[in-house]
């Protein structure tokens, strides 16, 4: 199914200039999340901003893997629900 989302969203045109980006948090770090980052980066106007898990080193291979800021992967998800950012 991942690669037929892929295929999809791979075909989307650039954003308009007027549009903006949508930042997305993410709840977890398993396949489910990796899976749905790896489309995210294919989506114009989207930018994976920050991550939670249940442990600063798996956020950190998360953030590590798809670019996430090191100040924005938290070691629980009440952290990232807190980040008003």
């Amino acid at each position: 199914m991942a690669a037929a989302v892929t295929a999809a969203a791979s075909s989307s045109v650039s954003p308009a200039p007027t549009e903006r980006t949508i930042r997305w948090g993410i709840c977890g770090t398993g396949t489910i999340a990796s899976d749905f980052v790896t489309v995210l980066k294919h989506l114009p106007a989207t930018e994976v901003a920050a991550v939670g898990s249940r442990s600063q080193a798996s956020a950190d291979r998360f953030g590590d893997r798809f670019g996430v800021a090191a100040g924005k992967r938290y070691a629980n998800y009440a952290a990232l629900a807190a980040d008003a950012s």
